[in-house]
């Protein structure tokens, strides 16, 4: 917790001063074989609001799903009695499920108080040679029902999934940017290249976060619809980096991902 306090205080400037003109701050690592980022921000929703998402596993696939690149998801309990999340993930496109990658976090909150909390989900396999996923989820309490997050996202990878990474700069992936700016004098000149890549999804996760808190306040047979669309129109203020989908295809793939996922869960 003091922690998390300690790190507000320090990007009280930058928090300040976003381009986007909300309070939130993204930076990225590529060292030692690992890919890490980081992103804090000030958000209008209580630490209360968390608590399904702190006691539940399920809750996650609500909000994992949203990301365009998360095909299915799947909770229980592993024989060792630790809670799990499988999630699917691939292509933006629809995707049948043999033809994607499996992610298989075990979800652990490891503090759970009224003023902090502080979540992890960890994988130690994923796919075309990645490894030691974490995700990681902190919350602050703030005066006025607000709240400072931390959201932390990082995985190892290998010679062969550096390869597949410079594969894809190079062809799919060829001129999209991330968030960190670098510093031209004139206009933003973003970060490119894997942390680019791993600072989109970043903040992809923590969009689909916030759409699952906005949802709550919904008739639980709108919170489904309300996600999509909060999710979409978040997005959308950031197109450099997120316009993947228009608003008719991200909501057909989402709606089928979604029946699909229902039904092999009944």
């Amino acid at each position: 917790m003091a922690t998390l306090q300690a790190k507000r205080t320090e990007l009280t400037l930058k928090l300040a001063h976003n381009p986007d003109a909300r309070a939130l701050y993204i930076e990225s690592t590529d060292a030692d074989n690992r890919l890490h980022s980081d992103l804090y921000a000030e958000i209008n929703f209580p630490l209360s609001d968390f608590r399904p998402l702190l006691k539940n596993q399920l809750y996650w696939c609500d909000v994992l799903l949203l990301n365009i690149y998360s095909k299915s998801c799947r909770t229980y309990s592993s024989p060792m009695g630790a809670s799990r999340v499988a999630v699917n993930v691939g292509s933006k496109e629809f995707q049948e499920l043999d033809s994607t990658y499996s992610l298989d976090f075990e979800y652990k909150t490891a503090e759970n108080a009224d003023a902090y909390f502080d979540l992890l989900l960890f994988a130690n396999n994923g796919p075309l040679g990645t490894s030691h996923y974490k995700m990681r989820l902190e919350g602050l309490a703030l005066k006025g029902n607000t709240s400072f997050v931390h959201l932390s996202y990082s995985y190892g990878y290998s010679m062969w999934a550096n390869l597949a990474m410079q594969t894809y700069l190079s062809t799919l992936g060829r001129g999209k940017v991330g968030f960190t700016d670098l510093g031209n004098a004139t206009e933003p000149s973003y970060i490119t290249g894997s942390r680019g890549v791993l600072e989109r999804n970043t903040m992809r996760y923590f969009l689909a976060i916030e759409a699952y808190l906005a949802s709550q306040t919904l008739a639980p047979a709108e919170q489904f619809e309300g996600r999509l669309a909060h999710w979409f129109v978040a997005t959308q203020a950031y197109p450099r980096q997120l316009n993947d989908l228009d608003l008719s295809s991200y909501l057909s793939i989402k709606r089928r991902e979604n029946r699909r996922m229902v039904n092999s869960n009944r």
